[in-house]
């Protein structure tokens, strides 16, 4: 009776008396009925269920009631767990109890077994729990007013693999309604569900077709399939193909597209269920941390197919895996040196945050500025002596470049987001490192930290999230392409950037620095070209931790340190001795910094 009194009161009949339970429950179909016919499916669902049976709050639910209700050709492709078929089961029963006479629903699958053992036994059991009771009645894979009405009801189609497919949907068409809808229509309504779509025969797609040119509009037709993507090559991944390529999309940050062949694909990530982010599960049966990292361990880890199928909703990538840095780029002749500085060199810092499980906050610092040269590690052979490298053109003259020294790694405990932030603000005063010298890690947490900072100690101060798009700054000269056309997000540019300034000898390690455990990760790193797609793209973190290794976060605030000199000085270099930011002339200075005499009284 409760419900019914609030339900008159949003139905604006207040006035109305209740005596009965057969009234109550009147008003509240009436309420419902309203609901359904203002498109408010959410709203309904909440009338019929309880939120352990069904709940349309998490963004996945909402991204396909959404995309239902506007488009008519839908691919919801997505990991284990992440409620596909039972989200788009949810809305046809809805839509179907909307306007039960002139609804067909087709759920179509691949054995009678799956249908009733998956998608249909959740249909018959939401609509035996309905708070307000359904129409019509249940039978094997039917819903429906009439069970032998094959325009209107929920009915169940198996369409297996190895026998011819095609007709099984022929004759299943749109009619004229006995009495014409004041908003869906003059005609009758058709929907097909394709559940666990790429294992259903080929021939489906024909029918598909036929079906869609007899549909005027899409409130009249609409179909939908849910898969877990294996492969590209299938008839649901031909239809995936974004408008733009594969090129076009990346794994971190897209998670709808339109495709070529003029479907709306939704892409349900099992990274971003809400019970992931949380931390905790606070919708049921929604994947969880504890079912990714599972998963992610039966699959034989993160750079694996099923990993990729069952745990991101994505199409397992088919290109080279490699790691960013060589071994032999990372050797101390090669990345140790002590620069020879031709002017006082700015002091720059870095803080990756790290502020997630048991990942380390890492303050790096370095030196940035123009140099003659650098002093190489002593050797056996030089009797513990560094031998020197000067810079010199192409004319053999003596010249200078602008080179980054590495110079100190320095953890920061952790703490409250004020706590790492006054630390971080510590350590530049005490380094001289300037704001607009210093970077933040802003992923995530670590926009706290970043926007404290800014507030304490300048505006200036560099916020880098690596999830972000990569940028128009040229690396080197000799480059073919710009970063946002060679690399999929700004880490991926942060990572090959350093990898760049190290092969030119522009970045060197100083003597003192622990090649512990930096150099390990700088070495375990690894890329991904995937084929089909222009932009090379750097394994996220999970991805790196997943093979046991522990959070690269003193290489992650390396190559953040870099980025702050390219963001302040735009600086391009060259395998050349020259930049774009320095002159390439003969060298005017006879003497460096050691030398110099004008702080002297």
């Amino acid at each position: 009776m409760v419900a019914a009194r609030i339900a008159l009161d949003g139905l604006g009949q207040s006035s109305v008396q209740l005596t009965t339970t057969h009234d109550a429950y009147t008003v509240l179909a009436a309420f419902l009925q309203a609901l359904l016919d203002n498109d408010m499916y959410a709203e309904a669902a909440c009338l019929l269920w309880k939120p352990t049976q069904f709940t349309a709050e998490p963004s996945s639910v909402a991204q396909i009631f959404d995309s239902l209700f506007t488009e008519n050709q839908i691919l919801v492709q997505g990991g284990a767990s992440m409620g596909k078929s039972f989200s788009v089961g949810v809305w046809m029963y809805l839509d179907w109890r909307r306007d039960p006479a002139n609804t067909n629903i087709q759920v179509v699958g691949p054995s009678e077994n799956h249908l009733e053992t998956n998608l249909f036994s959740h249909l018959v059991g939401l609509h035996k729990a309905c708070s307000i009771p359904g129409p019509g009645t249940v039978t094997t894979l039917c819903i429906a007013l009439d069970p032998h009405d094959k325009y209107a009801g929920i009915k169940g189609v198996v369409i297996p693999l190895g026998k011819r497919a095609a007709g099984r949907l022929q004759g299943v068409k749109v009619k004229p309604r006995k009495t014409p809808h004041p908003t869906l229509g003059k005609m009758t309504r058709l929907r097909v569900v394709l559940e666990e779509a790429e294992n259903i025969h080929i021939g489906i797609w024909d029918d598909l077709i036929n079906l869609s040119a007899n549909a005027a509009n899409k409130q009249q037709f609409k179909v939908i399939a849910a898969y877990n993507p294996k492969d590209r090559s299938s008839q649901v991944g031909i239809r995936a193909e974004p408008l733009d390529g594969w090129g076009s999309v990346d794994i971190e940050t897209s998670s709808q597209w339109y495709t070529k062949r003029g479907w709306k694909l939704i892409r349900l990530d099992g990274w971003k269920s809400e019970n992931v982010l949380l931390g905790w599960e606070k919708y049921p049966g929604l994947q969880t941390k504890q079912g990714l990292e599972t998963l992610t361990l039966q699959a034989g880890g993160m750079n694996t197919a099923g990993y990729y199928t069952m745990a991101r909703g994505w199409y397992p990538e088919d290109g080279l895996d490699t790691v960013v840095f060589p071994p032999a780029l990372l050797k101390d002749e090669s990345v140790r040196g002590e620069y020879i500085w031709a002017e006082p060199p700015e002091n720059v810092g870095s803080l990756d945050v790290a502020l997630e499980g048991g990942d380390t906050a890492i303050y790096k610092h370095g030196r940035y500025g123009a140099a003659f040269g650098y002093k190489m590690p002593a050797t056996m052979t030089d009797r513990g002596i560094p031998q020197t490298v000067l810079f010199k053109d192409a004319n053999g003259k003596r010249t200078y470049r602008h080179v980054l020294q590495v110079d100190q790694i320095i953890p920061v405990p952790k703490g409250r987001t004020e706590e790492v932030g006054d630390a971080c603000i510590q350590i530049s005063k005490a380094l001289g490192v300037k704001p607009e010298w210093l970077g933040i890690d802003r992923t995530g947490n670590g926009a706290g930290v970043h926007d404290y900072v800014r507030s304490k100690y300048g505006e200036a101060v560099h916020g880098i999230n690596g999830s972000s798009s990569s940028t128009d700054m040229r690396i080197l000269v000799e480059d073919q392409k710009l970063p946002c056309d060679e690399y999929n997000l700004l880490y991926t540019e942060l990572w090959f950037a350093l990898k760049k300034w190290i092969e030119v000898g522009v970045c060197k390690f100083a003597f003192s620095l622990p090649s512990d455990p930096l150099i390990s990760e700088l070495l375990g790193r690894r890329y991904i070209q995937p084929i089909g797609n222009p932009k090379v793209r750097v394994e996220p973190k999970k991805a790196y931790k997943s093979r046991g290794n522990k959070s690269p976060d003193r290489a992650d605030a390396l190559t953040m340190l870099l980025h702050v000199v390219r963001l302040q000085t735009s600086i391009v270099q060259s395998y050349k001795t020259g930049s774009v930011a320095e002159a390439t002339g003969p060298m005017k200075q006879r003497v460096d910094i050691t030398n110099r005499f004008e702080s002297l009284d």
